[in-house]
């Protein structure tokens, strides 16, 4: 049986039933599914979208929630129903929440439902970011497969992420000769221009808040509109997050200042162990100095010498990355679509012209 529920006032009561169906799942230290985090999404990003959030029960038991909403996307100019993740940039995966065990009967429960009771709602469902090696993506992928539903894999983002359960001075000396003078010489020359000092916070302040929002402001990100504060929207959702995080015990700021200014931030979610780096920026005007690379250097070591088991880059696999590892998380997105002719227009031209342009670019 499937529960629906499409009113946020209806959504905020799972909150406890949902929590603790994470705890049952196999990604129950995945901060990112918790219903905290897409409450706070949802009530900064979540205008013009329709929530629809299902519950999946197997014998009166609970064993799946899927977060997702439905709004209008284009691709390619073509206008279409597009389903998805309740889904933020900063989150290195989603997924269906689903008991450890339950998860052929619930990814069965979910695909029947999204395709025979709600597909008139959707021209396509695209699942981004779902753990290659988790049992739900199997899960997902064998159903649409015995269905002989459109669907189709595509490599996504590839996070990488330290272990940091064992001693820091093996780890450093484990790591490129030259990326370790590198990083030597990068502290030497911010020692160099100012005092350096180095805080973490883990309670919200809305005067350390600023001086974070300053920071992300004066970054290249900013003049991108990527900043944490680019638009309000996204201003709206890290206020409410730390207040958020705050409370739980999850909230991890951290600030580089030169001479009491503050020039680069990395921004935290610390949850069961893991480190989570969602946001890293730092002042343009300080970039000959490398306060971003200090700070990171800084933090990592941090992880090692207190106990934490994982430093999450949450992000793309970037050349700077992975200079300190080469593990990465990796995700895929799956496209499914319906069988109307906007479905299949939409299936056509993401399937095809990819395939037509990497022709192109090899003439």
């Amino acid at each position: 049986m499937i529960a629906s529920f499409s009113r946020y006032d209806d959504f905020l009561e799972l909150k406890d039933v949902w929590n603790e169906l994470l705890q049952s799942s196999e990604e129950s230290d995945n901060v990112f599914l918790r219903h905290e985090w897409f409450d706070s999404w949802w009530q900064a990003f979540g205008a013009g979208r329709e929530l629809l959030v299902l519950l999946a029960y197997s014998e009166g038991q609970l064993i799946g929630a899927a977060p997702l909403m439905l709004y209008r996307d284009r691709y390619k100019g073509v206008p279409y129903r597009r389903l998805g993740f309740i889904e933020d940039p900063n989150a290195p995966s989603m997924n269906f929440i689903v008991r450890k065990g339950g998860e052929e009967r619930a990814c069965a429960l979910f695909t029947s439902h999204l395709l025979n009771d709600l597909g008139r709602l959707w021209h396509a469902a695209i699942l981004n970011k779902l753990p290659v090696n988790g049992k739900t993506c199997r899960s997902l992928t064998g159903h649409l497969g015995k269905n002989r539903v459109r669907f189709m894999c595509r490599e996504s983002m590839r996070s990488p992420y330290i272990r940091t359960d064992s001693d820091w001075d093996a780890f450093l000396k484990s790591t490129d000769v030259k990326f370790r003078k590198q990083l030597r010489n990068k502290k030497n020359k911010l020692s160099k221009a100012g005092k350096v000092t180095i805080e973490e916070h883990t309670t919200h302040s809305p005067a350390v808040l600023e001086e974070v929002f300053s920071v992300s402001a004066k970054s290249w990100k900013h003049r991108e509109g990527t900043s944490m504060v680019s638009t309000p929207e996204r201003r709206r959702f890290f206020e409410r997050l730390s207040s958020v995080a705050s409370r739980e015990g999850w909230l991890s700021i951290w600030l580089l200042r030169l001479d009491g200014r503050p020039i680069a931030l990395e921004y935290h979610l610390k949850h069961q162990g893991r480190t989570h780096g969602m946001r890293g920026d730092f002042d343009e005007a300080y970039r000959e100095v490398s306060p971003g690379s200090v700070l990171e250097a800084h933090i990592i070591e941090h992880c090692f010498t207190h106990e934490l088991k994982e430093y999450d880059f949450c992000g793309l696999d970037y050349r700077y990355k992975t200079k300190w590892t080469d593990l990465v998380h990796p995700t895929v997105n799956l496209l499914v679509y319906n069988e109307n002719f906007r479905s299949l227009s939409i299936y056509a031209m993401q399937k095809y012209l990819p395939l037509v342009k990497g022709i192109i670019e090899k003439k």
